[in-house]
């Protein structure tokens, strides 16, 4: 049996949700207009500096990574690999 190591962070998991979810509920965001995590990381670096980027990205990857979603295929894809004979487990550089 072949054996895969599948990376979550934006390769399974779609942080758009949990983007929308975490400026909304940081007033310091509030005129923060960003659709994925490099134009919040852009505008937030440019802002408010990197020290503070590092900060929300921790919440990011960690208390709000609860709204994050699969996307498209997602699923599938990992069902046709188990379907296929192939072992994978779940791999994030963010921990």
């Amino acid at each position: 049996m072949k054996t895969i190591g599948i990376d979550i962070d934006h390769t399974l998991l779609d942080y758009k949700k949990s983007i929308e979810i975490l400026i909304s509920r940081t007033p310091k965001l509030k005129n923060i207009v960003a659709q994925n995590k490099e134009e919040l990381k852009i505008a937030v670096s440019q802002s408010f500096g990197n020290e503070y980027w590092t900060e929300l990205q921790g919440k990011l990857y960690g208390e709000y990574v609860r709204f994050a979603t699969l996307y498209e295929g997602a699923y599938e894809v990992l069902t046709n690999l188990t379907n296929l004979g192939f072992s994978w487990y779940l791999v994030s550089h963010k921990t």
